[in-house]
């Protein structure tokens, strides 16, 4: 009951997905959500914020399920600095023995704007850089967050030292989420459209049927209003100019345009 629905959910009821208007109208219910219930998130978050050692059965599921829903919209509240203060917190306590707990408090850090994201997601990447597939979700909470940088952080993550473009899991966990990032990817400056677009020129080289997948969000120009239409048309018919371009994306490109 708590969980709104998604901007991707929303939008798929749209004949004309309203970018802008989706994301305005879903924080604010967010906000309202928030700040009317925030008494009671406090209250519940306490309570189930405890140092007892890590359970995995349902009881317990459920409550570090409700206790992370509760801290999800704290971090949204005007008195940020005392609601990030739970966020690290959590994130400190949890780093070494629960990664639900872990992996909960630093998505609500990427969605705000605060001074300890960039100290959590670096503290997080050191504890678990050998670990590939807990990496591929590091790369995924930043490129999904809906915070005006991300994608300049996704250009920056794309010379990270874990990032590798001959990796299709890498390419997934970072290019796959920012393509389906509502809010950035989809930004009215078409930004978002062009980087896609140049990581597909290179996927196109190595591994064709990644790059087949990483193009569908440009394939969907037509959903979008007139602005948005021409922009990601207009790197669609780039694309198709491109004489090397594979059998795989260029029939995708063709059939869209």
């Amino acid at each position: 009951m708590l969980t709104l629905p998604s901007e991707k959910y929303i939008a798929e009821h749209m004949s004309v997905i309203d970018v802008d208007a989706i994301h305005a109208a879903r924080e604010f219910v967010l906000l309202q959500i928030a700040n009317q219930l925030q008494d009671v998130f406090k209250t519940h978050y306490l309570r189930l914020n405890t140092n007892k050692p890590y359970e995995f059965n349902m009881e317990e599921v459920g409550n570090r399920y409700f206790k992370n829903v509760c801290l999800s919209y704290l971090m949204l509240l005007a008195d940020t600095q005392a609601h990030e203060n739970v966020g690290i917190d959590q994130f400190n306590a949890a780093l070494a023995s629960n990664m639900t707990d872990t992996m909960a408090a630093l998505r609500a850090l990427t969605q705000v704007e605060c001074s300890s994201r960039a100290k959590a997601l670096s503290e997080f990447y050191a504890k678990w850089h050998h670990n590939p597939l807990v990496v591929d979700k590091w790369f995924a909470l930043q490129a999904s967050s809906k915070l005006p940088g991300t994608l300049q952080q996704v250009k920056k993550l794309l010379h990270h030292e874990a990032f590798d473009i001959k990796n299709p899991n890498k390419v997934y966990s970072l290019i796959g989420a920012f393509g389906h990032n509502p809010v950035q990817f989809h930004h009215k400056n078409g930004e978002g459209y062009q980087l896609l677009a140049e990581i597909v020129l290179q996927l196109n080289l190595i591994n064709p049927q990644v790059a087949a997948r990483m193009i569908k969000p440009l394939t969907d120009w037509k959903r979008y209003d007139e602005s948005r239409q021409k922009l990601m048309r207009g790197q669609l018919e780039l694309l198709s100019k491109n004489k090397n371009l594979s059998p795989d994306v260029f029939e995708l490109v063709k059939k869209s345009l």
